[in-house]
């Protein structure tokens, strides 16, 4: 059974009028508004998590930084994402997460059977993955880099 977070729900209506088209109802579970330690759970009986953004086709409203990347990484889970906006620079592509052209069901289906093929990587993928995490994102790293740009401005 396949669950479906939803943080942004802007198009909610249309997913869950598709769900129902389709008659998946008894195979997708959407579930929305989770608890810090809900939301810990989930990442901890999760393999794979896919944040499949859109390119804006004007130029704007791109994702920027998707911390939920960040916070999938460092659970352990396995993520795959489209190369829209700030994603590429929240993942090392091919070593801690993968990212694949937006609006392309097809690349997402084929990322996800190679990592179903290639379970024994699994592990590998998870410790590169909290460590990007740990070395780019962590407070310590961030609170360094603003004190760097505080200090050229002076």
């Amino acid at each position: 059974k396949m669950a479906f977070l939803f943080i942004f729900i802007s198009y909610k209506e249309e997913i869950l009028n598709e769900i129902r088209t389709l008659k998946l109802e008894n195979e997708v579970t959407v579930l929305e508004r989770l608890s810090d330690a809900e939301l810990r759970q989930l990442y901890d009986k999760s393999h794979i998590f896919i944040l499949p953004s859109l390119k804006a086709k004007d130029g704007f409203h791109e994702e920027t930084q998707a911390v939920v990347i960040q916070e999938a990484q460092a659970s352990g889970v396995i993520v795959i994402a489209t190369n829209a906006g700030g994603i590429p620079e929240c993942v090392d592509d091919g070593k801690s997460a993968f990212l694949v052209n937006d609006r392309s069901a097809d690349e997402i289906t084929e990322q996800v059977l190679a990592l179903l093929s290639e379970s024994d990587s699994w592990g590998h993928i998870r410790r590169a993955a909290r460590k990007w995490v740990e070395e780019h994102f962590c407070s310590n790293v961030i609170g360094k880099r603003m004190n760097d740009v505080y200090v050229s401005l002076l």
